[in-house]
């Protein structure tokens, strides 16, 4: 396993809430906890799979300190700090800082396709801002924005000393991080993500670990720790039974990933705060509890 502070499995924190909308702050405790317990090697909170863009920025902080305050530093924590301007960017990093996170990872501004000097003034005043490791979220929005070329990483990676790592997961996935992973300072490590579609390809490629969602954990685990032993076929075999699961999870987007954990007895509601994909009909809730009866050791 790499001496990387973030290697190996990382999920983003599910935000639950109630019919309402409300946010159930219990649940997210208990899901820290679970998560801790099933071996992830770091937690990230507040990022997309959180839901951080359907979040006021008084949720956002408030969630920042619960993430930090439940984690006790029994792992290391990224809290997400992506933003639309400059000063909530800033304000939710240095929230993060204050609370003890040991990174921040941020998009630049997503609601439109920035120019490369827009996006390097961006990372430059975040850096400028707080002391904390910076992670580069290289992410394409469905606005055009969210996206970081290889090149523009590079050169910030090379001129800010504190960014430590490149959240790569602009497909294809693969050949991206393998030119970054070319070209990158040894000190800076690469993080995938999409939920952990694409981990064996990327973890082959430099990939020092990934950020998934909250479900399939003990899979992704399985799957990383045989790979980084040197165990290739092992790796492959547990990844082809947890990819349904993901898959399910990254089609019915939101709902499905709430249900599996109302399923394991972690959130109390399935709801999911609009906008989001539907809830589960009869037929979706019955090919979940076939793909959970199947990899129900992975899940």
């Amino acid at each position: 396993m790499s001496d990387r502070l973030f290697s190996g499995i990382i999920p983003v924190i599910t935000t639950a809430v109630d019919a309402n909308g409300s946010i159930l702050e219990q649940p997210i405790r208990d899901l820290i906890d679970h998560l801790i317990s099933r071996g992830a090697h770091g937690l990230a909170g507040l990022g997309e799979g959180s839901g951080f863009h359907k979040l006021s920025v008084d949720e956002r902080l408030r969630l920042t300190e619960v993430v930090l305050e439940q984690v006790r530093g029994r792992v290391p924590v990224m809290i997400g700090t992506s933003a639309n301007n400059l000063p909530e960017a800033i304000l939710f990093a240095r929230a993060a800082q204050s609370n003890g996170a040991d990174a921040v990872f941020a998009m630049p501004p997503y609601l439109a396709k920035l120019r490369d000097e827009q996006i390097r003034s961006f990372y430059h005043r975040l850096a400028d801002a707080v002391d904390t490791e910076i992670i580069i979220q290289d992410n394409m929005m469905s606005t055009g924005g969210g996206s970081v070329g290889v090149p523009l990483m590079i050169e910030l990676a090379s001129d800010i000393p504190t960014i430590t790592y490149i959240k790569e997961e602009n497909p294809p996935t693969g050949a991206r991080i393998a030119e970054l992973r070319q070209a990158l300072p040894d000190r800076v490590g690469i993080i995938t993500g999409n939920g952990g579609k694409s981990l064996m390809s990327d973890l082959k490629r430099g990939a020092a670990g990934c950020m998934p969602g909250a479900i399939a954990v003990p899979g992704l685990i399985k799957v990383y720790e045989a790979y980084s032993a040197g165990e290739p076929d092992r790796a492959y075999e547990i990844f082809e039974r947890t990819l349904p699961i993901i898959m399910f999870a990254s089609e019915h987007y939101g709902p499905g990933t709430t249900e599996i954990l109302r399923r394991k007895g972690i959130f109390p509601t399935s709801f999911v705060r609009p906008p989001c994909a539907p809830g589960l009909d009869e037929a979706a809730n019955e090919q979940l509890s076939q793909l959970l009866m199947r990899a129900k050791d992975l899940v």
